[in-house]
């Protein structure tokens, strides 16, 4: 049996070794994504998911551009809904690109020259294909790039083992070095495991050999090392019984007959009896000891013997003592037992620690070899598309990837994983200096390569606000088309069968022209609360947004003027921790609007878009203050304002000012009485709000009790 655990243990050694040698161990390899359960394969996107977050969104990066908008109203207009639901990136830095491509700017030739690119890459078939392999190629090695920003990585923890503690400088910079170390380590522990295995029988049969004047058989010399881890286990004592045979255990003390008893009786006579025979055996004991440290037949028997033979040894030659030699016997095979299995525990981890590391660390780095091969030829394609070429975050990868102008230390990493130790992931034979060097280094400069994410980030989110155009430009309900943006002097927009994509199921279109034709640039809608003012006033700012950042607008048509700011007031909220009610946030946030408009610059346009002012107080208030907010606002030209209100006074302001057209959204009844909301735009007030009082109650009552 315990041949057969050995032989197990060898055979361990060799398939676990050989095996692991086939296998990436690195978890966060796009490669064995299939492979890994459903849990595991959440637990490394999580991982990604807060890597992309601590390196990307948990900095700051400027695109150099002036956004037209705050982070007030990238909440309002629910601009981050718009990135979730079209989000076609990629790669994990997509999202973070997307996002930088969202935030809409005033530069009109940027913009441009984004269309410009979308439809480029739309038109030719062959460039938008190229865009998409590499970018799914890329997705496949990203997770090996991205562990370098990954503090509690277990593979970058074990790696830190293999370098040496001193001399660092110079020699965990040196490829000899480096190699020099593992062949020792890995030798060590072979050698180690050999020993205890198998090497003594054939160095014993060596030796042997040469005495006897013949060649060495290997045969022999492993089956003499497994017969010595054998023998220890041997219930036989054939030596034993060839050595008594022999009169080798004859022991040399000479014989002495045990005390006579004394002829005291009672119990002070039998415990003096008692103790001269102990005391007499245990002398005998000690002269029998001391004679068989100097007998050879007895140390081969006790130290080398089967276990057959040491129990013989020991229960003829103890007598009495039998049972304890017994347990001796049976000890000492057991702690012989330990100590071989954790010595061959101990060496077989360390030379498979060694063999996984290694291997694992270049398969890592095949990823990232792979990775920034595959960046640069991106960045190729990138450059032939002037919206991307002069980007700031390309503009820095174009200086990383320049092998003139790029940093000392990123030319290096750049060199080292250019190299053919990366060239094939499964790899038996390669430097095990070349990719301890290579990762050092990466671990050294990580941070001076994020902006190789970032560039990444900024191609993914192009190509996919490309792919959304593909997708919707000839969609018959939801269509996508290119906004016209012109440098004009006041505020205009005109949209044709625009649509709200924060509506999944019902998508309404409506047309919208302002400042057309010498037509007013402010629109008043009125009408019910839950008629739609808030739906249609969100799709009008995220027209505009989206028109100043993508460049594609969700719509069958649309043009307008380009605005250098947009500001809205669409519910703001009370904060009871302040002391501040609905009514005071309103007026507060209204305040500002105010504040924005008077600070802005008239040769530049402007959009506010207000949903139901001054709400929280009695409706003579709110309307008196809705009007006068709006008559303020008719005096500035350069600003467009889209306001909506169930107030009925705001709507005077078309006629005193001529600078607003009043619109509503139809609501139908019919015969039974019952209502439709058909979200359509049509001319002039609500007068049935206003003026019928019937049909406004019943509409509110429908309104509440309708599923």
């Amino acid at each position: 049996m315990y041949l057969l655990r050995v032989l197990f243990i060898q055979m361990c050694c060799v398939v676990s070794i050989y095996g692991e040698g086939q296998m990436n161990f690195f978890p966060q390899v796009a490669g064995l994504a299939q492979e890994l359960d459903e849990k595991e394969q959440t637990k490394i996107e999580t991982k990604k998911k807060q890597i992309i977050q601590k390196v990307l969104f948990g900095t700051s990066f400027a695109q150099g551009y002036a956004y037209i908008i705050g982070w007030y109203e990238w909440d309002e207009l629910a601009l981050g809904e718009y990135i979730r639901m079209f989000d076609r990136t990629h790669t994990a830095c997509g999202l973070w690109g997307l996002e930088q491509l969202s935030k809409p700017i005033s530069n009109l030739q940027v913009i441009q020259k984004r269309q410009q690119g979308v439809a480029k890459i739309d038109s030719n078939e062959e460039l938008f294909n190229s865009f998409c392999v590499l970018l799914d190629k890329i997705k496949m090695h990203e997770d090996g790039f991205l562990s370098y920003f990954d503090d509690s990585n277990q593979l970058s923890a074990k790696a830190d083992q293999l370098y040496y503690s001193y001399f660092k400088s110079l020699l965990n910079n040196s490829k000899v070095a480096l190699d020099y170390a593992y062949v020792v380590d890995s030798c060590n522990a072979v050698t180690n495991l050999a020993s205890l295995l198998c090497l003594n029988g054939l160095i014993s049969e060596f030796f042997q050999a040469q005495v006897e004047g013949r060649s060495m058989n290997f045969r022999d010399g492993l089956k003499g090392g497994f017969e010595k881890l054998v023998n220890d286990h041997n219930p036989s004592d054939l030596a034993y019984q060839e050595f008594k045979s022999e009169g080798k255990f004859d022991s040399r003390v000479p014989h002495m007959d045990p005390p006579v008893a004394l002829q005291i009786g009672g119990l002070f006579g039998w415990l003096q009896d008692k103790f001269a025979s102990i005391k007499f055996h245990s002398n005998q004991a000690m002269l029998r000891l001391q004679d068989s440290m100097h007998n050879s037949a007895v140390l081969n028997t006790m130290l080398q013997g089967s276990f057959g033979d040491r129990w013989s040894f020991f229960s003829e030659q103890c007598g009495w003592w039998s049972p304890l030699a017994f347990a001796w016997v049976v000890g000492q095979v057991a702690y012989q037992d330990h100590r071989l299995w954790l010595s061959v525990k101990q060496n077989y981890e360390r030379l498979r620690f060694l063999y996984k590391t290694q291997t694992s660390l270049q398969h890592r780095l095949y990823h990232v070899s792979q990775f920034v091969n595959t960046v640069k030829q991106l960045h190729q394609l990138a450059v032939s598309i002037d919206a991307l070429k002069e980007h700031p975050a390309i503009i820095k990868l174009s200086g990383i990837l320049d092998v003139v102008t790029a940093q000392s230390s990123i030319k290096k990493v750049l060199t080292l994983l250019d190299d053919t130790t990366f060239d094939a992931k499964k790899k038996l034979l390669f430097s095990r200096g070349h990719v301890l060097i290579t990762h050092k280094q990466l671990t050294e400069i990580k941070d001076e390569l994020i902006p190789i994410l970032q560039a990444l980030g900024i191609i993914d989110g192009f190509v996919s606000v490309s792919r959304i155009y593909r997708q919707f430009k000839n969609h018959e309900e939801r269509p996508f088309c290119f906004a016209h943006i012109d440098e004009a002097s006041r505020p205009m927009l005109n949209i044709s069968s625009g649509w709200l994509p924060l509506i999944p199921k019902h998508h309404v279109h409506n047309s919208i022209s302002l400042g057309i034709n010498n037509q007013p640039t402010n629109l008043l809608l009125t009408g019910p609360n839950g008629g739609g003012k808030s739906s249609l006033l969100k799709m009008i700012g995220g027209s505009v947004m989206l028109a100043h950042s993508w460049g594609i607008v969700p719509a069958r048509s649309c043009s307008m003027s380009l605005f250098s700011g947009c500001r809205t007031s669409f519910n703001p909220k009370e904060d009871v921790s302040k002391d501040v009610s609905t009514f005071m946030a309103q007026k507060k946030r209204l305040d500002v609007l105010r504040k924005y408009v008077r600070q802005s610059n008239m040769n530049e346009n402007y959009l506010l878009l207000v949903d139901e002012p001054y709400r929280g107080t009695i409706e003579v208030e709110a309307e008196k203050r809705a009007y006068q907010f709006g008559l303020d606002l008719a005096e500035y030209e350069h600003c467009m304002l889209v306001m909506a209100s169930h107030l009925q006074l705001p709507i005077d302001l078309e006629k005193n000012t001529e600078r607003y057209i009043n619109k509503h959204l139809q609501i139908t009844q019919d015969e039974q009485g019952l209502f439709q909301r058909t979200f359509n735009l049509c001319d002039g007030p609500a007068w049935w709000w206003f003026n019928d009082i019937e049909k406004r109650m019943k509409f509110i009552d429908w309104l509440h009790v309708e599923p």
